[in-house]
């Protein structure tokens, strides 16, 4: 009780408190020319640390804002240079089959840059592209008619004539909907149907043509009700409401919404002209004979067939056999691949491939720098391909694990493999002390019974006699050492009695932490166990792997960077937030429950905004998360003794010194602190 008195104590002067932090203070701006990390051959500064920070998601920077998440990115920066500067001077770059893959994989942004400035750019709409397009697709600027009904469908004929019956006498359609109708979207909405736009579609009745003709065919009226009309053993009646007669838009209703359709016919005649141009200037052939026998997800097994020639030209990279040209085809992505090979016509495989080629024919003899629209993005790609080649030749591919090594991570991290034991309790709840001692001597006295039926028997007469709860409710099976029981949620002292009461036992009475006054007898007690080597062998491989992977990139990375004269300068680094920020960030993560998050942004506020004031809160607010979320008893003493000694008064001081006393000697009295305050 006293302890709850101090937290909403001490969160009542927190909360008096929550404009401490300055108003004043404005987002640090440190300048991107200071160098973080400097070679022989260049350097690293804040600049290029902030603009990898800015391409990570919005969602999740301001994790890499404070001084730990700016260590981290930095971190992989120097990672990522050592590593392709090395790659570099091993000639990974000139690999054949890393040329090959960068080609394959920047061929796209050549492509597209190509298209834009060659197709897109070259086309000027015009009121008579507008007129002749519009001309040629009226249906497509038809507005529908739209019609709306009252409707009901039915089993049989009989309830039909008994609808309409009703009906015309007057009765409201929706109720009569109501007591017949057998579709259950037209009775949902009391008989209305909206929507009808005579094209055979019904909402609730999907395609219909029968139906539809029908209503296209009635008028609207009032009183007109139409069927029953028999389909496929059931009824329609309908009664037609209203309708918007369909019409014809004009040129001058749709003009200013056509040209993105005008744009797309256009581009695709613009776009056949220029493939014919190309075709013909590199005089591009395919053996459409030889083509429509391929099946591109099977490789043929015949010699004959695979030598024979798909696709010749002028241009080298267009000349393919059919094994060289299925070949090319599956290093495509998966994703290409699937889209190929539901593709028909001009999107055909057969027919975009060669075009994509002869694009980079004309890129490749204008210039690949004519056609270089993001080279971020295409220093990415080839960065990407010899990073993860120059990765896998000096730490992935040397690293093997062996059963030994197996064995040895089992052993060194059999807590992972932990399934942990638990117990199982009858509980005894009482409405006052007396009966619960008595209520524990008759359960002592049912617990001797030696046969197990007459032992529940005895025990179900003493939930009758003395207990405030059941029988059935006296079970409280699986509770963990995790301090939490159900019904009664995290009581530390409870828990520690159950673990302390022997099997079979009966423990003395006590009061639970929400009052209760209970004892309770031990019915199971599962030791902790463990998975066996077998049965965890695969994720261990996996896990030791990893971790050898790790440590020997951390090596390998340290050498590069002495062989490169890496020097690294993390105290140059800011926080990029402002102190309310961090104080927010800290506030959410406490919420989520991720209390040491919380303490490194505390930690950021007592570094970067060391003025007296945020700093004196944040800190007074990380011994109060060590103390009260992580329950580290020790690191919250050290961080109350260090704020009482750092800073000798303030409004804080008090509640910091109860918190500290509480820690070191345990319960104390509070009302005198309560009063003061």
């Amino acid at each position: 009780m006293q302890r709850k008195l101090l937290l909403v104590t001490v969160l009542f002067i927190i909360l008096a408190l929550g404009t401490l932090w300055s108003v004043e203070d404005s987002k640090p701006n440190p300048d991107p020319k200071v160098v973080l990390v400097e070679f022989d051959k260049g350097t690293i500064t804040k600049g290029d640390l902030d603009e990898r920070i800015d391409k990570i998601p919005p969602n999740y920077q301001s994790r890499y804002k404070t001084i730990d998440g700016q260590k981290e990115i930095l971190d992989g920066l120097i990672l990522e240079d050592v590593f392709y500067r090395k790659a570099l001077d091993m000639g990974v770059d000139k690999k054949a089959d890393i040329v090959e893959k960068t080609d394959l994989a920047t061929r796209e942004l050549y492509i597209s840059s190509y298209y834009r400035q060659n197709v897109k750019e070259k086309i000027n709409i015009t009121d008579k592209d507008r007129q002749k397009y519009y001309m040629a697709h009226l249906d497509e600027f038809y507005e529908k008619p739209n019609t709306s009904i009252l409707y009901i469908q039915t089993k049989d004929k009989d309830n039909a004539d008994k609808a309409i019956a009703e009906l015309k006498s007057g009765k409201p359609w929706n109720e009569v909907s109501d007591n017949f109708n057998t579709n259950s979207y037209a009775k949902n909405n009391k008989g209305v149907i909206k929507s009808i736009r005579s094209n055979g579609y019904i909402p609730g009745l999907n395609q219909n043509e029968f139906l539809d003709n029908l209503i296209k065919e009635s008028k609207v009226s009032d009183t007109e009700i139409y069927g029953p009309f028999e389909q496929n053993n059931e009824f329609h009646i309908f009664k037609v409401t209203d309708r918007k007669d369909g019409y014809q838009k004009s040129f001058e209703d749709v003009s200013a919404t056509i040209d993105s359709k005008v744009q797309a016919d256009i581009e695709k005649d613009f776009n056949k002209k220029l493939v014919d141009k190309l075709m013909k200037k590199y005089n591009v052939v395919i053996n459409k004979a030889i083509a429509d026998t391929i099946n591109l997800s099977i490789i043929p097994t015949a010699p004959e067939i695979l030598k024979l020639n798909i696709i010749t030209s002028d241009y080298p990279k267009l000349n393919f056999t059919v094994q060289t040209l299925i070949e090319t085809f599956h290093k495509l992505s998966g994703q290409e691949q699937a889209m190929y090979l539901k593709a028909m016509g001009d999107d055909s495989f057969f027919n975009r491939f060669p075009t994509q080629l002869l694009y980079m024919a004309e890129v490749e003899e204008q210039g690949k720098d004519k056609f270089v629209d993001d080279p971020d993005r295409l220093r990415q790609i080839v960065r990407y391909f010899v990073l993860r080649d120059v990765y896998a030749t000096l730490v992935a591919d040397k690293v093997e694990v062996d059963d030994k090594d197996i064995q040895k991570f089992y052993d060194e991290n059999m807590a992972r493999y932990r399934i942990p034991g638990y117990r199982t309790i009858r509980l005894y709840k009482f409405d006052d002390q007396k009966k619960a001692e008595a209520g524990r001597k008759a359960v002592l006295k049912a617990m001797k019974q030696k046969k197990a039926e007459k032992q529940e028997e005895a025990i179900r007469k003493v939930y009758e006699k003395y207990c405030a709860n059941t029988y059935d409710s006296g079970t409280i099976d699986k509770v963990y050492t995790n301090n939490v029981i159900f019904g009664y949620g995290k009581d530390e002292a409870f828990s520690k009695l159950i673990y302390d009461t022997e099997l079979n036992n009966t423990s003395p009475v006590f009061t639970a932490k929400n009052g209760d006054i209970l004892c309770f007898t031990v019915n199971t007690a599962v030791e902790d166990s463990y998975r066996t080597l077998d049965e965890v062998k695969d994720t261990i491989e996996k896990s030791a792997k990893q971790e050898s992977e790790k440590a020997l990139r951390d090596e390998v990375k340290a050498n590069l960077m002495k062989e490169y004269g890496y020097k690294v300068y993390t105290d140059r680094l800011a926080v990029k937030l402002t102190v309310e920020e961090l104080f927010e960030m800290a506030d959410n993560a406490i919420k989520q429950r991720k209390y040491n998050d919380a303490i490194v942004y505390y930690d950021q506020i007592i570094q970067a905004y060391a003025d007296g004031v945020n700093d004196y809160k944040a800190m007074f607010m990380k011994g109060f998360t060590y103390s009260e979320n992580l329950k580290d008893n020790e690191k919250a003493i050290q961080c109350y003794q260090d704020f009482l000694k750092k800073y000798p008064s303030g409004d804080l001081n008090d509640s910091a010194s109860f918190m500290l006393d509480q820690l070191q000697n345990g319960e104390v009295n509070i009302d005198e602190l309560i009063e003061e305050k």
